[in-house]
């Protein structure tokens, strides 16, 4: 298992609120995916997209500094390209970054690491979580 693979179990088994920065009310897109997936491990999920006032029911955020709480864990659900400009926007945060599979650059993970975040790349955090939900019997 990569590091970035043990780190992102290990925010899957211990942090409980999540930002996910591109959500979506469609079913069929990778941000939706990522919010039910992660409500299905009880993580309290927290939607960022401006283009939305609510997703299934939950008020949805402008961006990450409208949040109500701060979250220990930032997914950016957005495209490559647009991913390291995400980070260089993000608020100072204590957060670890999650850069999933087909979402994460070069630019955007030296972002991070520039701005002293944590971060894990290239791990699909939907197939880890449904991996850690079958350990636990969800």
């Amino acid at each position: 298992m990569r590091d970035d693979e043990r780190l992102g179990l290990e925010a899957l088994k211990s942090a409980k609120v999540w930002a996910v920065v591109g959500a979506s009310q469609d079913p069929k897109k990778y941000g939706h995916e990522v919010l039910a997936a992660l409500r299905e491990l009880g993580k309290e999920v927290l939607p960022v997209n401006p283009r939305y006032t609510q997703i299934d029911g939950q008020g949805c955020y402008a961006t990450l500094a409208a949040l109500p709480k701060t979250p220990e864990v930032v997914v950016l659900a957005l495209a490559p390209e647009r991913s390291a400009a995400a980070v260089e926007a993000m608020p100072v945060l204590d957060a670890l970054v999650w850069l999933p599979s087909g979402c994460w650059s070069e630019e955007a993970v030296e972002a991070c690491r520039s701005a002293g975040k944590r971060v894990v790349h290239n791990v699909c955090p939907v197939g880890l979580s449904r991996q850690l939900g079958a350990r636990l019997g969800r």
